[in-house]
């Protein structure tokens, strides 16, 4: 049924939720398991804080080598989540895993790379907002799960049901 499943994480306890069932999904289905980290761009970073009020020019904490340091520093993070996760899913009896860390839009990201790798399902977590934090924050499941070429698994926050 399926071949190869992208399992976007951003390392939180909700999206780690989705791990199991992707880990069951591709035991039952022999599918390999791309993982996924999207890390925020420098673009990103300015327009977040530029949407909080702060100013780049003269604070002295919002610099370019700043911002560089924090993409870094994010990227080093996203790597050793997902190395540790890699790991986890082999040490399960799954040996076909690979590991991608990107930078950018984490929904058009995830689409992107699902149709770039050649997956034929993605399974992530939802964060469970509602209300005016999604309204703010947007939904990238919600987004995944419209834009997505192939099936989408949305396993709800916090569930640690059966896969």
């Amino acid at each position: 049924m399926y071949s190869r499943l992208l399992l976007p994480t951003d390392g939180s306890h909700d999206s780690h939720a989705a791990v199991e069932h992707a880990a069951a999904l591709a035991r039952a289905t022999g599918a390999s398991i791309v993982l996924l980290e999207v890390v925020e761009s420098p673009d990103e970073v300015w327009k977040r804080a530029s949407a909080a009020g702060w100013l780049p020019a003269g604070d002295g904490f919002l610099t370019e080598e700043n911002v560089a340091r924090l993409i870094e520093a994010e990227r080093r993070a996203a790597a050793e989540h997902l190395h540790a996760l890699e790991a986890e899913l082999r040490r399960s009896g799954l040996e076909r895993v690979e590991a991608k860390v990107v930078e950018g839009k984490p929904g058009p990201l995830i689409v992107e790379a699902a149709h770039d790798a050649g997956c034929d399902a993605i399974v992530m977590a939802t964060h469970g907002r509602s209300g005016l934090a999604r309204m703010l924050l947007g939904s990238v499941a919600e987004y995944v799960a419209r834009c997505a070429e192939c099936a989408v698994v949305l396993v709800p926050a916090g569930h640690r049901g059966r896969a």
